[in-house]
């Protein structure tokens, strides 16, 4: 759960809580979550390519968003995966 509260002084503070640290993760589980992250940024870019070539520049920009919007998904997920 993620959650934030503001204190006397006015600043927000975050709160992240994580699972219990002997859960067991499937490798299935784990396996899937991982590709779906890594695999989101390849799509966009492929499609992001394919809107350069048929000269669709609108398109490209939205492309272009959601492969930095989920790029920063991925680092954000390794730094967690990493701390962890």
């Amino acid at each position: 759960m993620v959650g934030s509260t503001v204190d006397e002084l006015g600043k927000e503070k975050w709160i992240f809580e994580s699972g219990e640290k002997d859960q067991i993760i499937g490798k299935t589980d784990s396996y899937v979550f991982w590709t779906g992250i890594y695999a989101t940024p390849i799509i966009w870019g492929m499609l992001a390519f394919i809107d350069l070539i048929s000269f669709k520049f609108f398109w490209l920009n939205l492309c272009i968003i959601c492969i930095i919007l989920s790029s920063a998904n991925v680092v954000g997920f390794y730094k967690c995966k990493k701390d962890h």
